[in-house]
C-alpha cells in the first residue's frame, strides 16, 4: 500500500530555521508528529501560516504569546475565553478552559471506544502496553491520521474562521 502524505505538526525541542531551541517538553511522549486535521490544512491553511510566520522572521509561529514563568500557554487560555464568547460557547457544558478541549479531543474517542496506541501516540501519551513501547517503533504519521484525525469531527460548523485575519492571502 501508498502511504497517505499527511501534514504535520513537529512537536520537538530541536532549533527552528532560524536556530532558536528555547523550547521544552512535558515528556518524552511529547516529543511526535501530530497530523493536522484536513480543515487546519486546507481551510485555514495552517501549514503556510507557519511558513509565512518563519520568512517574516519569528521565532515562534505565534509570536505575541508572552512567556510567563516557563510556558506561552497562559495569555492563549485568556485569549481562548475571549473568543468563546465572541461564538457564544459560553454556556456549552464542558467548555471551561482552553485545556478542555483537550478534554473534549480525548473524550470523543474514548465514546467511540477508539483510544488505542495510535490515539495514545497522536495525544502524546506514553503507549501503556510495553510491547508497543519498548519493541515496536513509533507510528508513522500517515496512520495517526487515518486511525485518529480523520474520525474527528464535533459537528460544529467553525467554516466562519476561514474569514479571520490570520488566513494566509
Amino acid at each position: 500500500g501508498q502511504q497517505l502524505e499527511v501534514q504535520v505538526l513537529d512537536i520537538n525541542k530541536e532549533k527552528n530555521v532560524h536556530g532558536f531551541a528555547n523550547k521544552k517538553l512535558k515528556n518524552p511522549s511529547a516529543k511526535r508528529l501530530l497530523p493536522l486535521h484536513p480543515f487546519l490544512v486546507e481551510t485555514l491553511r495552517f501549514p503556510e501560516f507557519a511558513r509565512q510566520q518563519a520568512h517574516k522572521g519569528h521565532l515562534r509561529v505565534f509570536p505575541e504569546l508572552v512567556k510567563i514563568n516557563t510556558n506561552y500557554g497562559h495569555k492563549l487560555g485568556e485569549r481562548f475565553s475571549e473568543f468563546r464568547k465572541t461564538i457564544e460557547l459560553e454556556e456549552a457544558e464542558g467548555v471551561k478552559d482552553f485545556h478542555s478541549l483537550r478534554h473534549t479531543f480525548s473524550n470523543f474517542f474514548k465514546q467511540k471506544k477508539m483510544q488505542d496506541d495510535p490515539f495514545e501516540q497522536t495525544f502524546g501519551h506514553k503507549l501503556k502496553k510495553m510491547s508497543a513501547e519498548r519493541y515496536g517503533g513509533r507510528f508513522p504519521a500517515s496512520m495517526c491520521f487515518e486511525e485518529v484525525i480523520a474520525h474527528l469531527d464535533y459537528g460544529v460548523d467553525l467554516s466562519h474562521l476561514a474569514k479571520s485575519k490570520y488566513i494566509p492571502k
